[in-house]
Parts: C-alpha cells; sequence; structure tokens
C-alpha cells in the first residue's frame, strides 16, 4: 500500500476505470484534480448484433427454438451462481426457456455439480471458450444474466460484461447491489434491475424480458456507442497527451 499510495502522489494523472474508484482515492487523500474517469468499454468491431445465433454451437448444445438467458464469464465465489440455480428451478415448467452457464473458475466445479443433484433439465453447461469464440457464444444468449454478492464492495463495480451485451443487442437482468452498474442499465433502459441473492425477482425478470424482448434489445444495441472501446481510447488519449 505504501508503493501504491506513492505512486498516485507522483502520477501526473489517474485514469479510474469507475467514479467509485475516483472518490475512494479522493478519500485516502489524493488530488481529485488529476484523477480522470474513462469507463471500460466493448469492441464494437467484433461485438455487434447478431442476425441469427451461431447455428453449430446452437445445434452442439440443443439450444435451437430455446429462449436462452445466460450467465457467461468467471464463475467465481463472489458471483453468488446458486442464485440462478434457484432461478431455473422456478422457471422449470416454462420448456422454452433454457439456462446457460459459459466460463471457469473457481466455483465452476461445485456449480456443476449443484446442477448435476438438482437433475435440471433446463440448464445447460458449456466450458470456457477461447476468446475469438466469444461473439458466437453471446449469439445465443437472449438475455445475458448478471450477478454478484450482496455485499457493498460490489457496489463500486461494473462487470465489464453488461457491455459485451449491449454491443450483442443482448437485454440484460443484473443482480448486483445498487451502484454504478445498475445506474447504467437503468439510464440505458437496457434490461431489468433485481435485488442480489433473489432468485424469484430473478425468474420474474427474465420473463419480463422475454415479453419485452425487441424494446430492450434495441436499447442495448444503441446505448453501446456511448461505450465503444475505440471512442474511449481515444479519450484517455486525449487526457495523457493534455499532460505534455
Amino acid at each position: 500500500e505504501k508503493i501504491e499510495m506513492f505512486l498516485y502522489r507522483r502520477a501526473d494523472l489517474i485514469v479510474a476505470v469507475t467514479h467509485s474508484f475516483k472518490e475512494e482515492l479522493i478519500s485516502r487523500g489524493i488530488e481529485a484534480e488529476k484523477i480522470q474517469v474513462v469507463l471500460n468499454g466493448v469492441d464494437l468491431s467484433k461485438y455487434t448484433k447478431a442476425k441469427n445465433k451461431d447455428p453449430d454451437l446452437s445445434g452442439m448444445y440443443n439450444l435451437k427454438g430455446k429462449f436462452v438467458a445466460a450467465y457467461i464469464g468467471t464463475h467465481g465465489l463472489a458471483h453468488k451462481l446458486d442464485c440462478v440455480i434457484e432461478a431455473a428451478k422456478l422457471l422449470k415448467e416454462e420448456k422454452d426457456i433454457q439456462f446457460m452457464f459459459a466460463g471457469g473458475g473457481a466455483d465452476r466445479k461445485r456449480i456443476e455439480k449443484l446442477v448435476e443433484q438438482s437433475q435440471l433439465h433446463n440448464i445447460t453447461m458449456i466450458p470456457r471458450q477461447p476468446k475469438e469464440k466469444m461473439p458466437s457464444l453471446w449469439s445465443l444468449c437472449d438475455v445475458s444474466l448478471v450477478t454478484l454478492k450482496n455485499t457493498p464492495l460490489f457496489q463500486t463495480v461494473i462487470p465489464s460484461k453488461i457491455f459485451e451485451s449491449m454491443g450483442m443487442g443482448i437485454p440484460i437482468v443484473i443482480a448486483v447491489p445498487e451502484g454504478e452498474a445498475t445506474d447504467i442499465v437503468r439510464e440505458d433502459n437496457s434490461g431489468i434491475v433485481v435485488s442480489p441473492e433473489n432468485p424469484k425477482e430473478l425468474a420474474n425478470a427474465i420473463l419480463k424480458v422475454k415479453n419485452s424482448y425487441n424494446t430492450l434489445s434495441n436499447n442495448a444495441f444503441y446505448s453501446a456507442k456511448k461505450y465503444d472501446r475505440r471512442k474511449l481510447a481515444l479519450d484517455m488519449l486525449d487526457l495523457i497527451e493534455s499532460q505534455k
């Protein structure tokens, strides 16, 4: 921490990826004037609205004709993925809705075991995919599930997957503590915000997205332009060059 604070004090410019991180640095005694915020974003040259779901992946995992509610990304202890499984239990009679887990992480094996024990047929498990296949994987999704534990620590984070979801025109159901991430989804009307660790709200939100899919999908897609990584990179470059 001493090295960290030394570097902050000596820096001419600090770029934070959330406004909350900026406020935290100010509270630790760093001058507000030299802290700027450039959010994370999405590479819109790679992530864009798919006309159709990837036929090979869709066929491989029996997802044709399904409304897919997907959790894509790290399966970590912080993500409270048990709630997604519980939501799948609540929606097991909705035969056209399929849940999907894709990715890896410290909690992946436990989640696989829970899914196996649940004997639910409405959950598909897909292993971690190489980065170049991510747009194809996202194309399978009709709604993106973003979950985190209900702890104040996660009020300050913005999961980067919300930007990839928006770039692909995929509505979001976000179940994280109130903060910058929930503000983004609300302001852009790109999905539905629910309470973290609440399977019933999660399940109901998935049904709501299904019934208003086109509106939320279009909102997500058009809002993604604000988070174009090329634009954000140029913003950051301008900030750096202004220090000369």
